[in-house]
């Protein structure tokens, strides 16, 4: 092996690990933070679902889709964690409208069960979400093409 060839491995080696290394990295955080999110919504559905039946099923339906998307994170899915931004940023969306003006048939308030852990959870996730993009300078997240 040449003296460069050998060099440029040696440099992209650690580079390439530690890269590697921070993506599973943020696929597991996210894909945690998805499966708290879902837990979260599940734990709650059968509660929110006799205040207001269709919070109830928005609340299975985030859970679902939550957990679903997790999966995609982990594995690499095309498109994962932007539909990961968009579940986090409406669940987060829907609290904040239900506690201040308000849903049809329906209000919630920030000492409701779990509130102040789900306003954390989906923060948390979008603010995970919108570093990789700027990180990576996609909002796709998709790792790039050669």
């Amino acid at each position: 092996m040449r003296g460069s060839a050998r060099h440029r491995l040696l440099i992209a080696w650690p580079r390439g690990l530690v890269r590697r290394g921070l993506t599973g990295g943020a696929r597991l955080l996210g894909a945690g933070l998805l499966v708290a999110i879902g837990l979260v919504h599940l734990a709650l559905a059968p509660q929110y679902y006799s205040a207001a039946a269709y919070v109830g099923v928005l609340f299975y339906l985030t859970c679902a889709a939550a957990w679903a998307t997790g999966l995609g994170v982990v594995a690499g899915v095309r498109g994962a964690w932007l539909a990961g931004g968009l579940i986090a940023a409406g669940a987060l969306v829907a609290l904040v409208a239900s506690v201040t003006v308000g849903l049809p048939g329906f209000t919630d308030s920030l000492s409701a069960p779990w509130a102040a852990l789900s306003l954390l959870l989906e923060g948390g996730f979008v603010g995970v979400y919108l570093v990789l993009a700027l990180v990576r300078h996609t909002p796709l997240l998709d790792p790039p093409r050669h």
